[in-house]
């Protein structure tokens, strides 16, 4: 279902209204967007999701950003895993270990890292490799923005249903005396989401 048919059934199920106004739309397109992110948070434990990144120090240093877009999941050099360290070992971060301060993945310089050839300049620079998930995209009637908004959720559409149960709760929950439909909402909801996260699990 597309972000129109959505916001359509969440006007029909919740007021009966099976042409809401233009303020209705947003409105509902918010809750819409609520639900999205929560069933993002479910999606990302797959793995189908999942990307893999290079990403380069620059000459003599041992930090570099986070790639932007991206929700940083698991990091990599050579073929062991890296894990992420405290903050007592910002000047003597161990081997194999990381810490990000200020968006900025910062490793131990003495690392013997591989080289690559960095696609941007075309020279050699030592890498990481990085698994990373595309940050939630904003549901949208008409796509702006392909970087960020998407007009379809990228979940199965058995489960498109599911934002329509979060976006009524969110609804309910946002106004007074609807107590005996938040709680059937509740359940829906939390119904949905058992069902989406035993689909990615």
């Amino acid at each position: 279902m597309n972000v129109s048919e959505l916001i359509d059934l969440v006007s029909q199920l919740s007021f009966g209204r099976a042409t809401p106004t233009a303020k209705e739309r947003e409105l509902y397109l918010r809750f819409l967007n609520l639900a999205n992110l929560e069933m993002w948070q479910i999606a990302v434990n797959a793995n189908q999701f999942l990307k893999k990144v290079d990403i380069f120090f620059e000459d003599q240093s041992n930090q570099a950003p986070i790639p932007k877009g991206y929700y940083l999941k698991k990091l990599f050099y050579g073929e062991k895993t890296m894990k992420q360290s405290t903050l007592d070992h910002l000047f003597n971060i161990p081997q194999s270990e990381y810490i990000i301060i200020n968006n900025e993945i910062i490793i131990n310089p003495t690392y013997n890292q591989p080289t690559k050839l960095d696609p941007s300049d075309n020279k050699h620079k030592k890498y990481i490799v990085a698994l990373v998930l595309d940050n939630p995209k904003n549901l949208v009637e008409n796509v702006a923005d392909n970087t960020n908004e998407v007009d379809e959720p990228v979940y199965p559409l058995p489960y498109h249903v599911g934002l329509v149960y979060g976006a009524l709760f969110y609804l309910y929950t946002s106004n007074k005396g609807f107590i005996e439909k938040i709680k059937y909402q509740m359940i829906s909801w939390d119904e949905a989401k058992k069902n989406l996260a035993s689909y990615y699990n």
